[in-house]
């Protein structure tokens, strides 16, 4: 790392994923989908598009899966490690 160099994230962590990621598996039959507002989700899409090979761990509609780099976790999280500064 260069001196003064800004650190880069490690990962990103959000509620919902982006849009390619949802686990449209999860999603009740009872709410019709067309009406659910998706900015959110194609917002993160973009932030996605815009990163390079960051994990992504997300807690979103009671899935528990690894899609690429995108990680859903519902019940229990993973120890994240973070490197102390010296």
């Amino acid at each position: 790392m260069t001196e003064g160099a800004p650190q880069r994230d490690r990962f990103i962590s959000s509620h919902p994923c982006p849009r390619k990621y949802e686990p449209v598996e999860t999603f009740p039959d009872f709410v019709d989908q067309s009406t659910v507002d998706k900015a959110t989700e194609d917002r993160l899409g973009d932030i996605e598009a815009g990163t390079d090979d960051r994990k992504w761990h997300c807690g979103h509609c009671r899935a528990r899966k690894h899609i690429d780099r995108m990680r859903f976790m519902v019940e229990g999280f993973d120890k994240l490690s973070v490197r102390q500064k010296k």
